[in-house]
């Protein structure tokens, strides 16, 4: 049988899964140039900001699946920002990777305690980014439909 000619349900639409949205901060201009290639090409929708007023626009007009975010940003502190994001309803489900180049060994400490679920160190490899980013937005996800 031709999968192109098989009956579809009437009055039923399938609906295809959408892009996993992440929201990428951070005010180094090549780093956000690269991740968001990088992660567009695998199949991510990627909001970038370099500012922090400027991400949390962003996390309340959007619907994320993750936010990836450099500590060190021009206008507010990133921890800041994290638990800006943590204690607003609109977002406080969306899981925070922080990425960052503090050299502090309490910064993981503080990051959790402003509400990020993951911490990577500048510089990063670029592949355990990933594996953090898919287990986040598949935990979203999964956690959103259960309980959504």
């Amino acid at each position: 049988m031709d999968p192109n000619c098989a009956a579809q349900p009437q009055g039923k639409s399938v609906e295809e899964p959408s892009l996993p949205t992440v929201l990428l901060v951070d005010d180094d201009e090549t780093i956000r140039e690269s991740l968001l290639w990088r992660l567009e090409n695998l199949g991510y929708r990627v909001l970038t900001a370099a500012l922090g007023r400027e991400a949390l626009r962003l996390a309340r007009q959007e619907t994320l699946d993750a936010v990836i975010l450099d500590l060190c940003l021009p206008d507010m502190d990133g921890l800041g920002v994290c638990r800006m994001l943590t204690e607003d309803r609109r977002t406080s489900d969306v899981p925070v990777i922080v990425l960052s180049a503090v050299d502090d060994r309490d910064i993981v400490q503080r990051c959790r305690a402003s509400g990020g679920q993951f911490f990577l160190a500048k510089p990063f490899d670029f592949n355990v980014l990933v594996s953090i980013l898919e287990q986040a937005v598949s935990d979203r996800r999964w956690w959103g439909r259960e309980f959504g």
